[in-house]
């Protein structure tokens, strides 16, 4: 009985292991050769997965694009802006918000350059 159990979480474990493997790949491929010169050929190539799976995680290309900002927006609202907004309001908090964003865009490497892509 105990096999069964775990099954599913050796499951999820690698679909969730594969999906990072491809939202990387295809943050890599974005940002060096631009959005438009990217398939999704490419990005399973590179992540080591058939065509075939990139579209049934994520759909489009599109779909794709739309969860690496999410996870850019994920990375610079939790990661990056909430510690640095602690305790500051006004014109105070507006400028560490611009600094902190420019901040996590440079430093965020080929996340921020494909999200901008």
């Amino acid at each position: 009985m105990a096999k069964t159990s775990e099954q599913p979480d050796l499951r999820k474990a690698r679909s969730e292991r594969s999906s990072k493997r491809l939202l990387e790949a295809a943050t890599r491929l974005i940002a060096e050769q631009g959005y438009s010169a990217t398939s999704i050929a490419q990005i399973a190539q590179k992540a080591g997965y058939s065509h075939g799976l990139v579209s049934q995680r994520f759909g489009s290309k599109s779909d794709l694009i739309q969860m690496l900002a999410r996870e850019f927006q994920s990375y610079f609202a939790i990661d990056k802006l909430e510690p640095a907004l602690k305790d500051r309001t006004g014109l105070d908090a507006l400028i560490v918000m611009v600094e902190t964003y420019l901040d996590a865009v440079a430093g965020s490497g080929t996340l921020g350059r494909a999200y901008y892509e």
